[in-house]
């Protein structure tokens, strides 16, 4: 599995934090470099996976936390609420989302010790669509999401056979892009890293290419899916 850390932000926004910069280069691509404050000290880990079959689900990592999760189908969003516990303890619980295949949610970690709340929104295609129906090639076969509960998302994915992949933070926008096209690439697995920047949104998106001559440089809608957005110190609605 090939592993990549990105970051974003100026020098100045950094050394004001008390973080370091540092530039990883390779023959093929700069690292990017980021950073962004801690999390919530109750939140311990939470995992966003969709399989081969295209179900979503989370898996959730707590300390001395009493987690409870409540999915509203009709708002398209999960609600996990995190209490303290008077006891020490470490909890696991993994829960499907949406049997239904919801394509596009949200998912709100409520803090509600010290009344803080991170979303975490998903824009995804539908996954009952067959690839003639369905809007673009799709070249991505699985992945995983992770709020590591310390300021820092890990990305995980797997790609179809023969993918090529080219990972990218588009300066315009500050989003993050993940270029899938056909083609002769011989690795599946791929891990990235990212510190979101306080006061901004973090924003992956997947880019899918129908062939290698695709022009990476105009935006379609129908291919560039799925579409990660993390928000935090939003409004618990």
């Amino acid at each position: 599995m090939q592993k990549f850390k990105f970051y974003s932000g100026t020098l100045a926004r950094l050394f004001s934090m008390l973080f370091f910069l540092t530039l990883f280069s390779s023959c093929d691509r700069e690292d990017l470099i980021v950073s962004e404050q801690t999390s919530t000290p109750l939140f311990g880990k939470l995992q966003l996976k969709k399989d081969a079959s295209g179900t979503y689900s989370v898996d959730i990592e707590t300390q001395n936390i009493t987690p409870q999760i409540h999915e509203n189908v009709h708002e398209k969003r999960v609600n996990i609420d995190l209490y303290p516990s008077n006891q020490l303890n470490e909890e696991k619980i993994s829960k499907d989302i949406f049997e239904t295949n919801e394509s596009e949610f949200s998912i709100y970690v409520n803090d509600k010790f010290n009344g803080k709340t991170s979303k975490l929104s998903i824009f995804d295609q539908e996954t009952n669509l067959s690839k003639e129906e369905s809007s673009g090639d799709y070249h991505l076969a699985s992945y995983n999401f992770t709020d590591n509960g310390d300021g820092t998302y890990t990305l995980d994915y797997t790609v179809v056979s023969g993918t090529e992949v080219d990972l990218l933070q588009n300066q315009d926008t500050r989003e993050y892009e993940i270029h899938l096209t056909p083609g002769n690439g011989s690795q599946s697995d791929y891990s990235a890293t990212f510190i979101k920047e306080a006061g901004e949104s973090l924003v992956i998106e997947f880019k899918n290419y129908s062939s290698k001559s695709a022009n990476k440089t105009t935006k379609t809608s129908s291919n560039d899916k799925p579409r990660v957005i993390v928000d935090t110190g939003v409004d618990d609605d």
